[in-house]
């Protein structure tokens, strides 16, 4: 979650960061640019620009006036891949400075290449403040050559970078106009098994190199008229068109042994895996292409549940239509957030019920669709874990929780936070590494920071659990257990847990003005928490009166829409830096 630090102001201004910050006179270094027949761009770490030279207005053809305060990426041509954009950020972030070759589009609608040193200027305390871009125009691309150039927008748009083949959306169109046209065939969803494995042992590049190495090896087993592409991750799908059941049971045979025989070498390391596939038929399992890879996404969960590496074609019984139509759409949905900066996060206010006091802000996590809709975690997370992009999105809470951790703790009134990690990420041992080189990078008072967990990601195994809590613990981060007495062993589960914290499972407080045994089962948790030394919060706080009664109880903290609801957590940044 990224906030800037400048803002586009007239010349002349002196900008006066906030208190733990230098204030940055920026016109000596804007009339140096002034001078120089290079282009000059400067930027706050938003990626909104601030300043451009006058070689840069004659170059891309936008005036100073007519482009500051707009985001760079009006100067995209679509020609690079956006984790060429990704890559950037993620080497400015770092401090690093990042030299590329970019197409560039010009105010008319040309391309011009420039060849660019994009460096960050960092402030007192390590942060990025400002980015400053040095360019030198290599080659305009004439107007007489768009033609060719639109040709390779429309490969970029219709093929996945990585491996060549198809994309996902190229997929969609061929499937709709197979069905349009009236043909039979079948659809197959394909997943590698244990793809993770290989990324966590050999790294990402040779994650990469696998999947280049799969999708030749899969596109050699298919006939003339078939699609394969890649969905995303390590998904692909293939459309037989005119397949009968008999002949997709042999073309997926044959895809399960050359993927079986397979070996990807990377580093002079070979590696193997092999794929799971779900199959469904049409028009039999389906008339859309989102119910059709819906379906065999379902069968090949079946496969993967029995053992992977096998073939499984969609039965009725598998489960409800709009259940494996909404899973597919979701994972998509969760794609594009991910690879377009979708998630955000919001904050909600937890207080000391005795003194009022704020307490720390919990970080919540939200998805923004396309139309500004902002959709809670229980519609997408169930499709996250099934899936397998959960870690992925555990990563990016983490990263950005961290990092607002430090700006909040940087406030002239600093502030606590929490923040929650999935089921699945408790053990997580490239997440655990993630904590210790943000802390160390960010150079953060962990004790700052609490990471809640719910019972449900203690018990498949309590041993791993317990062992990545204590680690965190050992980092100095605090633990608060949630939904705590929703679990009948929750009591014997706290003894193996080093918890800080107990977050009062929401169900005892609803109806805790008008039911006595939610008030005994409230108070004694409190008082379990304070024989234990550690504090008790209550959740749903929904009026006076609840929190009245919580605090008679002896819980020590409270949270709930009477006491605060969530908010965008730029508003709680504004508030607290300026403070």
């Amino acid at each position: 979650m990224s906030r800037g630090l400048l803002e586009a102001r007239p010349k002349g201004v002196t900008l006066a960061l906030p208190a733990t910050r230098p204030a940055l006179n920026l016109d000596s270094l804007y009339a140096a640019f002034d001078q120089m027949a290079d282009t000059f761009l400067v930027t706050d770490r938003d990626a909104k620009i601030l300043y451009v030279n006058p070689a840069f207005e004659r170059v891309s053809g936008y005036s100073r006036a007519e482009i500051v305060g707009k985001h760079t990426r009006i100067l995209r041509s679509g020609i690079h891949a956006p984790k060429v954009y990704r890559e950037l950020w993620k080497s400015l972030m770092a401090g690093k400075p990042y030299r590329f070759t970019f197409t560039n589009r010009k105010k008319n609608g040309d391309f011009y290449e420039e060849s660019a040193l994009i460096t960050p200027m960092l402030d007192v305390s390590g942060q990025v403040a400002y980015v400053v871009a040095h360019g030198r125009a290599i080659e305009q691309i004439a107007r007489t050559d768009r033609e060719l150039m639109q040709t390779t927008l429309t490969d970029l748009a219709n093929l996945d970078s990585l491996t060549g083949v198809p994309n996902r959306r190229r997929f969609q169109e061929e499937v709709n106009s197979s069905i349009s046209r009236g043909e039979h065939g079948a659809v197959l969803f394909m997943d590698v098994d244990d793809f993770k494995a290989i990324n966590d042992s050999l790294g990402h590049s040779a994650g990469d190199e696998f999947l280049r190495s799969l999708a030749n090896c899969l596109s050699e087993c298919l006939r003339h008229n078939d699609v394969l592409a890649r969905l995303g991750g390590d998904e692909f799908a293939v459309l037989l068109r005119g397949a009968t059941r008999a002949e997709t049971i042999v073309v997926a045979q044959r895809l399960l042994k050359a993927v079986r025989e397979m070996r990807s070498v990377s580093s002079d390391q070979p590696v193997s895996s092999t794929i799971s596939i779900g199959a469904a038929l049409y028009p039999a399992h389906g008339a859309s292409v989102d119910e059709l890879l819906g379906h065999a996404d379902m069968a090949m969960y079946r496969v993967k549940r029995g053992g992977r590496n096998g073939l499984h074609f969609y039965q009725a019984s598998h489960g409800s239509k709009s259940s494996s139509m909404s899973r597919v759409v979701w994972k998509q949905k969760i794609l594009d957030a991910l690879e377009n900066d979708c998630f955000v996060l919001h904050a909600q206010p937890i207080i000391e019920l005795k003194t009022g006091r704020l307490a720390c802000y919990e970080l919540l996590l939200r998805l923004r669709e396309p139309n500004g809709t902002l959709v809670h975690p229980g519609k997408f997370l169930p499709a996250a874990e099934q899936s397998g992009l959960i870690h992925q999105i555990d990563t990016w809470v983490v990263q950005q929780s961290l990092t607002i951790a430090h700006e909040l703790a940087m406030a002239p009134r600093p502030v606590n936070i929490a923040f929650n990690l999935s089921a699945t990420a408790v053990g997580d041992a490239d997440l655990l590494e993630l904590f210790k080189r943000e802390a160390l990078r960010l150079r953060l008072d962990p004790s700052r920071v609490s990471i809640e967990v719910t019972e449900t990601a203690l018990i498949s195994d309590l041993p791993k659990a317990r062992a990545f809590l204590n680690s965190l613990k050992a980092l100095g981060f605090r633990i608060a257990l949630d939904d705590f007495g929703a679990g009948f062993s929750s009591f014997s589960r706290l003894k193996q847990v080093p918890a800080d914290y107990l977050k009062i499972d929401g169900s005892f407080i609803a109806n805790i003005t008008r039911n006595q045994e939610d008030r005994h089962f409230v108070r004694a948790i409190a008082n379990l928490a304070s024989g234990l030394g550690i504090g008790a919060v209550a959740e749903y706080i929904q009026d006076e009166e609840t929190m009245t009664i919580l605090r008679d109880l002896g819980v020590m903290y409270g949270q709930g829409f009477y006491i605060g609801r969530p908010i965008p957590l730029t508003r709680i940044l504004d508030a607290h830096l300026a403070a």
